[in-house]
């Protein structure tokens, strides 16, 4: 739903129609937006009215987008990872190496972090387009990663924090507090928010 300026954010001027199932992941894309579903497309929405521009297929189900640059990297069910420029839309790459779906990404240096619910968080080379590291330690689906300072943070349904170094991505803590699955993690100033 498409809420202008946020003056009154429980007032919808406009609901975007397009997916025919439900909607997993959406990032900003400069005055665009793009939403990915489990309907195996991605739409990039624009204009005036937030029409849908163009719809692109994937093989599965998207469950997470990442926007860098030029670059969308797009989470899937199956455990792949596409790689999609956005000056062409076309497809460049799909990574490969998670054993199922590929829930958060982003990005570290010039490093692409992935975690999924193989409960393992994978590190790729966006030059070599390899995975250089598999981070092991949580028993459940990583639902979330952030960054805060020069820490890797991860949330899963273990019902645990994991802080990651990004030095030798060695597991320095583990946050424990929670009840219930992980599913979002924010850094504002100082503080990470779960």
């Amino acid at each position: 739903r498409y809420c202008p300026d946020f003056v009154d954010p429980t007032t919808c001027e406009r609901t975007l129609e397009g997916h025919t199932k439900v909607v997993w992941a959406v990032v900003p894309f400069g005055d665009k937006l793009i939403s990915g579903s489990i309907d195996k497309t991605i739409k990039v929405w624009g204009g005036e009215n937030f029409d849908c521009e163009r719809t692109l297929q994937a093989p599965s189900w998207v469950r997470s987008l990442l926007l860098v640059g030029e670059r969308l990297f797009v989470g899937l069910g199956n455990g792949d990872i596409q790689v999609w420029s956005t000056a062409s839309w076309t497809l460049e790459r799909t990574l490969e190496g998670h054993e199922s779906g590929v829930g958060s990404l982003v990005m570290c240096g010039d490093l692409l972090v992935s975690g999924s619910n193989d409960n393992t968080i994978k590190l790729w080379s966006t030059s070599t387009w390899l995975c250089e590291r598999t981070l092991e330690g949580h028993t459940g689906t990583v639902y979330a990663l952030a960054l805060c300072g020069d820490k890797l943070v991860s949330g899963s349904a273990d019902f645990t924090i994991r802080v990651w170094s990004t030095a030798d991505w060695s597991c320095e803590r583990t946050l424990e507090g929670h009840t219930s699955h992980v599913y979002a993690l924010a850094v504002h100033r100082d503080k990470l928010f779960s």
